[in-house]
């Protein structure tokens, strides 16, 4: 939603601000690199973006978090071992 209707007040840092003791920008650029520009689509699989990736990576997520409460309540009886 952010790349539909990006504001133009809204803007990233060209600077990363990590701890002198921790330099992860330095360590792993590629991964820490600061763009500057939030509004940029920066990584795209299948006409999908990221947020759009996660939202069905946590939607699979609940519906099976959710399959596996209900299965524990659920108590199945063999007639075979009663």
């Amino acid at each position: 939603m952010m790349q539909l209707y990006p504001s133009p007040f809204n803007t990233c840092d060209f600077f990363v601000d990590f701890p002198s003791w921790l330099p992860l920008h330095e360590w792993l650029p590629s991964v820490f690199q600061a763009y500057g520009d939030c509004s940029i689509k920066q990584w795209e699989f299948l006409t999908l973006d990221m947020p759009q990736w996660l939202i069905g990576i946590f939607a699979v997520y609940l519906v099976v978090g959710v399959l596996v409460l209900v299965s524990q309540g659920v108590r199945v009886r063999h007639k075979y071992f009663s």
